[in-house]
């Protein structure tokens, strides 16, 4: 399957810097580049050693597609080549809330076999991420989505600023891995194979406190995490959580959990984007103490309701681990 990377960030945050830098490093790697838009990655005209219907083929083995119609079609076409790429990096347009081109991926029903999303990466301006989150809703939804932040331009603030910038990610996205840096300068081995959508490589959280400033800053846009010792009863649960999606899946901007199901040695494994979910059972429990964990991400979150909810799906009676 081909990876696929999500790369966006608000306005002026830098993914153009980021591109052309993984577009021109020798790093070894056939990397596709994506765009949504025309003209934006001004291509090193030594660099191109092809060009046709759009598709930039480049001296270090990398590819940069210029789209301005269905980016999915440009998608399959480079799946499609003799000799397809390593990993394809999608940008979004500035304003665009990433779950929309996530959803066009695996909402398609020939891309399940074809495609992999491996993670969302977003940039932020280190220097204007504050004024952005106060001005744009489609910020904070960006930042909760991401596996990863590039936390760009941190040579512009002062340390005091750039400790408040992290701050504030953190309060939308407990578990983001932040990288610091200046002119969007990232090894691309470090935006490559995050698993973000591969929860047995996520160590999930689930901190049983709750930020009461989360609540009120950046539209109220905000992650928690919510954790139960005893097992649950998986149809109870899917109806619980079917339910959940269908009446506020357009809050919900992303959802993952490892679940301890009664009768069941393995992981039960969730991941939703906004009204979209799927489940699988993972690596069995082993000698672990099955313990649920689930993280929400999205807007207006109410923990006691969620967590009301979900101690309702407990089963009314539990295994040991092992036994049948």
């Amino acid at each position: 399957m081909l990876p696929i990377t999500i790369i966006t960030g608000w306005l002026g945050s830098g993914k153009t810097t980021l591109l052309n830098h993984i577009l021109s490093e020798e790093h070894g790697l056939r990397i596709a580049v994506i765009q949504n838009e025309f003209g934006e990655i001004g291509i090193d005209g030594e660099l191109v050693i092809g060009a046709e219907f759009g598709l930039y083929e480049l001296s270090n083995g990398c590819l940069c597609c210029a789209v301005n119609h269905d980016f999915l079609a440009a998608l399959e076409e480079i799946a499609s080549m003799e000799n397809p790429p390593d990993h394809l990096l999608i940008e979004t347009t500035g304003i665009a809330d990433p779950s929309a081109a996530v959803l066009s991926i695996l909402n398609h029903p020939d891309h399940a076999e074809a495609f992999a999303v491996d993670g969302v990466v977003t940039l932020v301006d280190s220097s204007n991420v504050l004024k952005d989150l106060e001005e744009a809703e489609e910020v904070a939804a960006q930042i909760a989505f991401a596996d990863k932040i590039v936390l760009n331009k941190i040579d512009l603030v002062e340390k005091d600023q750039l400790l408040l910038a992290k701050k504030s990610l953190r309060r939308i996205n407990q578990e983001v891995v932040i990288l610091p840096t200046t002119e969007a300068k990232v090894n691309a081995f470090d935006l490559l194979d995050i698993g973000g959508f591969d929860l047995t490589r996520i160590s999930l959280t689930a901190s049983s406190e709750s930020n009461p400033e989360t609540w009120r800053d950046y539209r109220a846009i905000s992650s928690l995490s919510l954790k139960l010792d005893c097992q649950l009863d998986f149809n109870l649960f899917e109806e619980w959580f079917s339910q959940l999606l269908l009446e506020q899946g357009e809050q919900l901007y992303r959802i993952k959990g490892i679940l301890a199901i009664v009768d069941q040695q393995r992981r039960l494994i969730i991941q939703a984007v906004r009204s979209l979910y799927n489940w699988r059972y993972g690596e069995k429990w082993g000698d672990e103490n099955p313990m649920t964990r689930i993280v929400f991400i999205g807007k207006d979150l109410e923990r006691l309701n969620l967590e009301k909810g979900l101690k309702r799906c407990v089963a009314t009676y539990t295994l040991p681990v092992g036994k049948s």
